[in-house]
Protein backbone atom coordinates (compact mmCIF):
# COMPACT_ATOMS: atom_id res chain seq x y z
CA UNK A 1 0.00 0.00 0.00
CA UNK A 2 1.06 2.99 -0.89
CA UNK A 3 1.52 6.61 1.29
CA UNK A 4 -0.24 9.41 0.58
CA UNK A 5 2.05 12.19 0.59
CA UNK A 6 1.72 15.51 2.06
CA UNK A 7 1.25 18.25 -0.58
CA UNK A 8 4.39 19.98 1.73
CA UNK A 9 6.46 16.62 1.67
CA UNK A 10 10.30 17.23 1.63
CA UNK A 11 12.10 17.01 -1.69
CA UNK A 12 14.94 15.14 -1.94
CA UNK A 13 17.32 14.76 -4.90
CA UNK A 14 19.01 11.45 -5.46
CA UNK A 15 22.50 11.50 -7.46
CA UNK A 16 23.96 8.52 -8.64
CA UNK A 17 25.36 7.29 -11.77
CA UNK A 18 23.96 3.16 -11.05
CA UNK A 19 20.85 3.38 -11.94
CA UNK A 20 20.03 0.50 -9.53
CA UNK A 21 21.48 2.47 -6.89
CA UNK A 22 19.36 5.82 -8.04
CA UNK A 23 16.37 4.30 -8.65
CA UNK A 24 15.95 2.00 -5.43
CA UNK A 25 17.17 4.94 -3.11
CA UNK A 26 14.32 7.25 -4.74
CA UNK A 27 11.62 3.79 -4.11
CA UNK A 28 12.52 3.81 -0.86
CA UNK A 29 12.52 7.19 -0.25
CA UNK A 30 9.23 7.73 -2.29
CA UNK A 31 7.63 4.96 -0.04
CA UNK A 32 8.19 7.07 3.27
CA UNK A 33 6.39 10.02 1.69
CA UNK A 34 9.02 11.88 0.40
CA UNK A 35 9.09 13.85 -3.01
CA UNK A 36 11.62 12.24 -5.14
CA UNK A 37 13.75 13.62 -8.08
CA UNK A 38 16.59 11.76 -9.64
CA UNK A 39 19.80 12.83 -11.69
CA UNK A 40 22.28 10.30 -13.30
CA UNK A 41 25.55 13.08 -12.42
CA UNK A 42 26.49 16.16 -11.33
CA UNK A 43 25.62 18.27 -14.47
CA UNK A 44 21.83 16.78 -14.52
CA UNK A 45 21.51 17.23 -10.80
CA UNK A 46 22.97 20.80 -10.86
CA UNK A 47 20.52 21.88 -13.10
CA UNK A 48 17.55 20.28 -11.27
CA UNK A 49 19.09 21.37 -7.97
CA UNK A 50 19.11 25.25 -9.05
CA UNK A 51 16.00 25.20 -10.93
CA UNK A 52 13.60 24.10 -7.57
CA UNK A 53 13.78 24.10 -3.62
CA UNK A 54 15.63 20.86 -2.78
CA UNK A 55 15.49 19.71 1.13
CA UNK A 56 18.27 17.44 0.76
CA UNK A 57 20.78 16.37 -1.87
CA UNK A 58 21.76 12.47 -1.55
CA UNK A 59 25.13 12.36 -3.61
CA UNK A 60 27.47 10.39 -4.99
CA UNK A 61 30.99 11.22 -4.92
CA UNK A 62 32.21 9.43 -7.80
CA UNK A 63 30.34 10.21 -10.82
CA UNK A 64 31.17 10.92 -14.20
CA UNK A 65 31.31 14.35 -16.13
CA UNK A 66 30.62 16.04 -12.76
CA UNK A 67 31.90 14.13 -9.61
CA UNK A 68 30.24 15.00 -6.26
CA UNK A 69 32.97 17.20 -4.61
CA UNK A 70 33.00 18.96 -7.85
CA UNK A 71 29.38 19.53 -8.22
CA UNK A 72 29.18 21.25 -4.22
CA UNK A 73 31.40 23.79 -5.26
CA UNK A 74 29.70 24.89 -8.73
CA UNK A 75 26.45 24.43 -6.31
CA UNK A 76 27.78 27.00 -3.65
CA UNK A 77 29.32 29.21 -6.68
CA UNK A 78 25.90 29.44 -8.33
CA UNK A 79 24.39 30.24 -5.17
CA UNK A 80 22.91 27.06 -3.85
CA UNK A 81 21.43 26.65 -0.01
CA UNK A 82 23.96 27.32 2.66
CA UNK A 83 23.76 25.43 6.20
CA UNK A 84 23.91 21.60 4.36
CA UNK A 85 26.86 18.96 5.71
CA UNK A 86 28.20 16.20 4.13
Amino acid sequence: MERERPPLAPVVLVVDDDDAIRLSVGMLLEDEGYRVLLARDGIEALGAALARRIDMILLDLAMPRLTGEAFCRAYRERGGRRGWSS
